[in-house]
């Protein structure tokens, strides 16, 4: 190879190496700045993070192969510090998005007797206070709200225990609505329709106002 094919082929890997480079900016970027991340968004850049390292590392080494009189040191100690830093915060959101919620629990205290509190043990989950329902239609807005934007959308808490949590909401003719219902994952979601279909009733609800 004479010393003007090396000379391109240096400057062809280097451009490969910033745009490697570029793309682990970008994803140190985006998990740093983006507050709402899906699990699988995460899995993801990691494991493209992975994938970019090894392409770095087959770059880097072919350049030094090249121009063994230059001196890498802070160039590879560059790309390590934003490499490992995504790495840290893509592995910490994914241990946090996979920490399990334990002993969700519905606890009915003396000073609110018409109040379910949830304690939950995972300390990243707010606890979570829910009105109790009976069936009255004018409570009914406010009871469905309440419940379908912390527990039935909140994909941290099982279906299994966002079942026991709907059981211990009810309270009088209602709580028969479900009774009959054995706590699973399946009929959590029948209970949950049962329910609408039996309250969420517009004109009923303006008549009782």
């Amino acid at each position: 190879m004479t010393s003007e094919q090396m000379s391109v082929r240096v400057k062809n890997l280097i451009r490969q190496r910033a745009t490697i480079k570029a793309q682990v900016t970008r994803i140190l970027s985006f998990v740093k700045e983006i507050a709402e991340i899906e699990f699988c968004d995460l899995e993801s850049r990691r494991d493209r993070l992975d994938k970019l390292c090894d392409s770095y590392e087959e770059i880097q080494g072919s350049i030094e192969e090249l121009e063994e009189a230059n001196d890498y040191n802070n160039e590879r100690a560059q790309f390590e510090q934003q490499y490992f830093e995504a790495k840290s915060l893509l592995s910490k959101g994914m241990r946090r998005l996979q920490a399990p919620v334990q002993n969700v629990s519905p606890i009915r205290t003396l000073d609110s007797p018409n109040t379910v509190m949830v304690k939950q043990t995972n300390s990243l989950l707010p606890k979570i206070e829910i009105r109790l329902f009976d069936g009255n239609p004018i409570d009914w807005h406010s009871f469905h709200g309440t419940f379908k934007s912390l527990v039935h959308d909140n994909d941290d808490i099982p279906a299994v225990q966002k079942f026991h949590l709907l059981k211990n909401s009810l309270r009088g003719e209602v709580s028969a609505v479900v009774a009959s219902l054995t706590v699973s994952e399946q009929n959590y979601f029948v209970a949950w329709d049962l329910l609408q279909q039996r309250y969420d009733r517009p004109r009923q609800i303006t008549h009782a106002h």
